[in-house]
């Protein structure tokens, strides 16, 4: 059926329907966090050249990281501010290390979504940090589900050995994820220390967009966080525009699904500019679903609320990212340029 597509007109085709139908899965069922669903997806079409073995056992792993998560917020870790930042972030530091192995990928996400959210929901002795655990762990493996069945109904063309990225060495890796956790932390520290669940918007914003710090391999991660987030601002922005003149499922399906077409044509473009790309749609995908998924009734207040909140936490992280792109700047000449002009 698709053997006159080419590889890049079938994985566009294979990213178009897999991410309207999983808008459409979560635009018509309500679970906790159900906009982690097609954001996780997106990642396994863009990032993964086909479903191995290696993704069931990285699920598993994760649901088991998610329920340890989970049962030490359960036991009261809350009370214990300290400690639990300091968990906190010794487990993020871990997640973005393991993120820039392309191998650990989903594993790492996973870990890093459930641990700046689990405990938030871990108050007391409380079960609902389990729920959420479930819930995320629900969302990744629906969405290896639709990234299985996806793959079966467009197969790819030819069967071959995916290229291995090179790895970065290990004290580069530790620069990077000491880096996104600079920038992260913060937030999270502020809104485990003065938010409410109405800010998890923030956290899992600033979650996302210091993943693209990570793998970003220009020093200047603020301008690439610039292009990214404004693009994505304002695609999304357009976008809940038209949804808030049609408030309709059918409208919001046809609208998304055809906006997932235009940026697989990009994403999968012979171009040395696809990590902008991915990153203009994981900025406007996570706006979109936060705010067309919220569960506030009135869309109009949420609306508003949330594109206040992307539009501060876009500004932080580019500050961040600037101050920490002036301090790598400033280091390197120190220590490498000398010895540059001393060759010359």
């Amino acid at each position: 059926m698709f053997d006159k597509f080419s590889s890049s007109g079938r994985a566009t085709l294979r990213f178009t329907l897999a991410m309207t139908f999983a808008i459409a899965l979560t635009a018509m069922f309500d679970w906790t966090l159900d906009y982690i669903m097609p954001v996780l997806l997106a990642k396994f079409l863009v990032g993964k050249q086909a479903p191995t073995w290696h993704t069931v056992y990285e699920l598993m792993l994760g649901m088991l990281c998610l329920v340890a998560i989970a049962g030490v917020a359960s036991l009261g870790l809350n009370q214990y501010p300290f400690p639990m930042l300091l968990t906190i972030a010794l487990v993020m530091f871990w997640s973005y290390y393991a993120f820039i192995d392309p191998k650990w990928n989903f594993l790492a996400t996973l870990t890093l979504f459930g641990i700046v959210v689990i405990p938030f929901f871990g108050e007391g002795y409380s079960n609902q940090s389990l729920l959420v655990a479930l819930s995320i762990a629900a969302s990744g493996a629906i969405a290896i589900l639709l990234f299985v069945l996806i793959n079966i109904l467009i197969p790819h063309q030819s069967k071959h050995s995916e290229e291995k990225a090179e790895l970065l060495p290990t004290q580069e890796r530790i620069k990077e994820s000491a880096r996104a956790l600079v920038i992260a932390f913060p937030i999270v520290c502020i809104i485990y220390w003065f938010g409410t669940k109405d800010h998890l918007l923030f956290m899992i914003f600033v979650t996302l967009l210091s993943l693209q710090a990570t793998v970003e391999k220009s020093t200047k991660v603020s301008i690439y966080l610039i292009f990214t987030n404004s693009l994505g601002g304002l695609f999304a922005l357009a976008a809940l525009t038209l949804v808030s003149l049609n408030p309709s499922i059918e409208f919001y399906v046809l609208l998304t699904g055809t906006l997932c077409f235009i940026a697989a044509q990009k994403i999968f473009s012979p171009s040395a500019k696809v990590a902008i790309y991915t990153g203009v749609f994981d900025a406007f995908l996570v706006i979109l679903l936060s705010v067309a998924q919220s569960p506030e009734g009135d869309f109009a207040a949420s609306f508003y609320q949330r594109i206040i909140q992307i539009f501060v936490v876009s500004i932080y992280m580019i500050v961040a990212a600037a101050v920490m792109d002036l301090y790598m700047a400033k280091k390197s000449l120190t220590e490498g340029k000398p010895l540059t002009f001393e060759n010359n």
